[in-house]
């Protein structure tokens, strides 16, 4: 659902809790960092992000980790979850990591 949600509204609701993190939780954990994914393939995420960055500084630090990517092309879950169904072993190789590829190919 969250991809079919209106951008105005994803904005608002970003900011709602972007604005709760910061003055009812951060505060309570002592929190000083937030890291959060990039997220080049879901605009109501990036909105998010943005809100998180606007929204804590300077008591919250966020760090956008940068996504993953295999030719340029983000990894999703969406691809991870093609790749295992069609039993893509070579695919599944490169967008996991061993670990999870072992784990996916012992069910």
């Amino acid at each position: 659902m969250k991809d079919q949600a209106d951008l105005a509204i994803a904005s608002v609701q970003a900011q709602l809790d972007a604005t709760l993190f910061k003055t009812a939780i951060a505060p309570q954990l002592n929190i000083k960092q937030r890291f959060v994914g990039d997220e080049p393939l879901s605009p109501v995420t990036a909105i998010y992000n943005q809100a998180l960055v606007a929204t804590l500084a300077p008591d919250v630090n966020v760090t956008i980790v940068p996504r993953k990517a295999i030719n340029a092309v983000p990894i999703s879950a969406t691809a991870v979850r093609a790749a295992y169904q069609a039993e893509d072993w070579q695919l599944l190789q490169q967008l996991v990591p061993t670990t999870t590829l072992d784990y996916l190919k012992g069910r």
